[in-house]
């Protein structure tokens, strides 16, 4: 795939390439200012006429069954002339999308963080900044936004009561308009749930027009305390690209002739009879808002499955239902979706009935595909990416797991990984620090407990990868408090014998069975020794950061004194001499309550790729052991084997010990199943339940290719100096690709001649090459 002379137009500024998406929305992006004064107020819909919908659950975990709704608000804004400049900041609970004079402008607000099994809300919000002077006009201009009462997917949450504020200024700060009591509103009746839609009660296409008889007036929330402070997204704005459907499947009814697809109209056309399920094939798996128009008979039934696969029915939230009411009616999904396909069935089709103008909106975070990676394998080219693909396809307002999950940022294990593959390919650093910077006041808040205690520890090392690659020293200072509470935290878990002997739990490790058990959430003595080491290895990240600080040596002392006697105690605990491995954990008979998220211990012994090879990476077994014990992880088939998530630690302990040209592209091939299944997108495990096809955290061949065939990676914070240790295996002929850094791109090429291979490297200026491993 070419990655560059990419062709923007004039003022185009995002193009599609080969399924990526290339845009210059967020060029010369900079770091807002944390928090503005607001001359807007909180409004609502007044709480006479809708008393019922005032308040709502803080999470979609709390299941209380708690009141949704959707309500429309318009404001009527005059100007003399058209402005120059004018600045939208606005933010809504839980969820907005905005218009001026009918034409979109964004959706918010960004995701606030909170962690997985959530029911409390979050002591901030965020807010957007749209320049929308192109939006308006000079006379009567309408502001119209859409806000849903309560969370639509899991990582949303809420103050616990609607709100709406809102601002528009001109370039020199004047307010043009702002939420107050002169605002309309209304509720849109026909989003009876968050996935259903009665279109008895639409608002009809002209309601979007002012109405400034029929609505009722917005109301002041009288506790504007109950909103928490408002801080600028410092992440740029999301971009929506509209797409139409490549085709029209309709299998079942071969030669029938009832569903018509006239792609010049932009209209499907369906006879009336009975029940017909077809489907539309956008051709690649994005994440989406799902649109169209339908008419028809009244009553005519409309079920939606968002798909990744023909007929692959997804979790709850995945399904809309529509129901016609006065022949005519337009629906937009609430909610994000996965989608490559979208199921409809029809049913009582008692008269023609004709779709037009469906399509997806799709959502991106806006920026260019900077990095790249060939070589003579196509398929280490196509694993490659399929990573970047699914990355762009996560890579929303933070690093989610998938678009069909949509998990909290406490499920960060995925999100570092994610911002590995980010730092080679997109090389964006924004959305990392953005997410860094919520779980680490997410974290303050809950005492530094997450509900995955080992993506707890792994922070840390998300802390230190994204100093090492962008630079920024700032946000080190801003994470110490928090990253001394966890590293407290676990510390109080240790027992007598030096191991992790009171965790909450031990997850998470790994999506594998083994022995009756997952190591999703294993028994303790499965889950011991890698918790343990896990905490090992986080003591040793958090060594490195504070030498990056400086000036902390007594702390810097203090920590390393503790790594040494967890690893000393888990080699004197865990060590089998006999086997030569390390076991996963010992037997604790007190251990004989069961939990959903931790089950009673067992009396046996277990032994894993991912207890050992963390032994390795985290310098737990005497490093002349390392390369041994590494060899044999990837030797030793009675190894309960990595699913593709926890094969990053395996290849980062192979590149440790000098094994990856020996053992790394055999295993990244391994990723060639999952094209097989799913040419674009990477699914979430090779093996052991049915999963979505779009699961960013199994991408670390996209990281793993350019980092360590192409050998590059910063030695010093911003790429100051690089380690250079380039490996090219001897089933490659050549390789090269391009590393995206702050102070530009680093380009390699490797190349064999027979027994030597031919090294090109291109430094940009102010990057040098560091002496030594």
């Amino acid at each position: 795939m070419e990655q560059t002379n990419i062709p923007y137009d004039g003022k185009k500024m995002t193009v599609f390439r080969n399924g990526m998406i290339y845009s210059k929305e967020a060029e010369g992006f900079r770091l807002p200012r944390e928090q503005r004064k607001w001359k807007a107020q909180w409004i609502w819909a007044p709480s006479g006429a809708y008393p019922e919908y005032q308040n709502c659950d803080y999470t979609m975990f709390q299941r209380k069954d708690g009141p949704f709704a959707v309500f429309v608000f318009q404001k009527k804004m005059w100007c003399g002339e058209k402005p120059d400049r004018a600045d939208l900041y606005i933010t809504a609970d839980s969820s907005y999308k905005v218009f001026i004079n009918g034409r979109p402008v964004g959706r918010g607000s960004a995701q606030p963080g909170g962690d997985y099994a959530n029911c409390e809300s979050v002591p901030y919000k965020f807010y957007e900044n749209y320049k929308v002077q192109d939006f308006l006009r000079a006379g009567e201009n309408v502001i119209t936004v859409r806000v849903c009462l309560g969370a639509v997917v899991q990582s949303e949450i809420s103050c616990g009561h609607g709100g709406l504020l809102a601002e528009i200024t001109d370039g020199r700060e004047n307010v043009l308009a702002a939420t107050d009591d002169t605002w309309k509103c209304v509720r849109d009746r026909a989003y009876t749930a968050r996935s259903s839609w009665d279109g008895t009660y639409t608002l009809e296409e002209e309601d979007w027009g002012y109405r400034d008889e029929t609505w009722d007036w917005a109301e002041v929330v009288k506790k504007q305390e109950l909103f928490p402070p408002v801080y600028a997204t410092p992440i740029p704005n999301l971009i929506y690209l509209e797409q139409r459907p490549e085709k029209v499947l309709n299998p079942f009814e071969p030669g029938a002739e009832r569903v018509f697809y006239d792609t010049d109209a932009d209209r499907i056309r369906i006879t009336k009879g009975a029940p017909v399920t077809f489907w539309l094939d956008f051709g690649r798996i994005c994440a989406a808002y799902f649109f169209l128009n339908i008419k028809g008979g009244k009553g005519t039934k409309a079920v939606l499955h968002m798909q990744e696969f023909p007929g692959k029915v997804e979790r709850d939230g995945t399904t809309v239902t529509l129901t016609l009411g006065d022949e005519q009616a337009g629906l937009e999904t609430l909610r994000m979706q996965s989608i490559r396909y979208v199921q409809i069935t029809l049913s009582n089709v008692w008269q023609d009935c004709v779709i037009h103008a469906a399509g997806i909106n799709i959502s991106a975070y806006p920026s260019e595909l900077k990095g790249s990676f060939q070589c003579s394998d196509p398929l280490l080219e196509k694993i490659y990416l399929a990573g970047c693909r699914t990355n762009q396809i996560c890579r929303q307002t933070y690093h989610m797991d998938s678009p069909i999950h949509q998990e909290p940022l406490g499920c960060m294990g995925d999100y570092m990984i994610e911002s590995l593959m980010n730092y080679v390919t997109f090389g964006d650093p924004y959305l990392t620090r953005f997410d860094i910077l919520k779980i680490a006041a997410y974290l303050k808040e809950r005492d530094y407990r997450m509900f995955h205690p080992s993506y707890c520890l792994l922070y840390i090392g998300m802390i230190l990868d994204y100093a090492m690659y962008s630079g920024d020293l700032e946000l080190l200072s801003k994470t110490e408090e928090t990253i001394d509470g966890i590293l407290r935290l676990f510390t109080s878990y240790l027992g007598g014998n030096g191991l992790i002997e009171k965790a909450p739990n031990y997850m998470f490790m790994d999506w594998v069975e083994d022995g009756g058990f997952n190591r999703h959430h294993p028994p303790k003595c499965m889950g011991q020794g890698y918790l343990t080491a896990m905490f090992a290895g986080a003591l040793e990240r958090a060594v490195s950061i504070l030498h990056l600080l400086g000036g902390r040596e007594e702390k810097i002392n203090g920590y390393e004194r503790l790594r040494r006697q967890v690893a000393e105690s888990i080699h004197r605990e865990l060590w089998d001499e006999e086997k030569q491995l390390y076991v996963d954990g010992l037997y604790d008979p007190e251990a004989r309550e069961s939990t959903r998220w931790m089950p009673a211990d067992v009396d046996r012994r277990f032994y894993s790729q991912h207890m050992n090879t963390l032994a390795v990476l985290y310098h737990i077994v005497p490093k002349e052991r390392e390369q041994e014990l590494m060899a044999r992880v990837m030797e030793d088939p009675t190894l309960s084997q990595a699913q593709p998530y926890f094969m990053h630690f395996v290849f980062e302990a192979l590149q440790q010990t000098g094994l990856f040209e020996t053992y790394g592209l055999k295993q990244i091939r391994r990723w060639e199943s999952l094209l097989d299944e799913n040419p674009d997108a990477l699914k979430e495990v090779w093996y052991g339940f049915d999963c979505d096809y779009s699961h960013a955290w199994g991408g670390t061949p996209t990281y793993q290719l350019p980092t360590r065939i192409l050998g590059v990676v910063p030695a010093e914070p911003g790429f100051g100096k690089i380690r250079f240790q380039p490996c090219l295996p001897p089933e490659l002929t050549y390789a090269r690709g391009s590393i995206p850094t702050p102070k530009g791109e680093i380009s390699v090429e490797l190349t064999r001649f027979e027994s030597e291979v031919k090294v090109r490297l291109d430094l940009p200026e102010g990057v040098g090459i560091a002496e030594g491993k």
